[in-house]
């Protein structure tokens, strides 16, 4: 992956129309992680695809599912049940 492609935890956090701060919650709970740091600043990175992933995890957050219960969502193929019981106990 090419630096230049990549964005800076302030510039990722305004694509994402974001925080810099929930980026970096995110990062402690393993839910979105920066593709790397920068060698030299130590700056984390991001690819602006992670936006999808960003997104996910907004949609996610929008059922009132709690943020340490988020990693395990995602990585399973069929949210479905899971995301039905959210709805009826809203």
């Amino acid at each position: 992956m090419k630096k230049n492609n990549l964005l800076t935890i302030q510039e990722f956090a305004v694509l994402c129309h974001s925080t810099p701060r929930t980026l970096r919650l995110y990062e402690k709970l393993g839910i979105l992680l920066p593709v790397t740091r920068d060698a030299q600043n130590h700056y984390r990175l991001y690819d602006r695809r992670q936006g999808r992933l960003f997104y996910r995890i907004k949609l996610l957050q929008s059922f009132h599912i709690p943020l340490k219960k988020i990693p395990e969502l995602l990585t399973q193929e069929d949210n479905g049940i899971f995301l039905d019981q959210q709805i009826k106990e809203l």
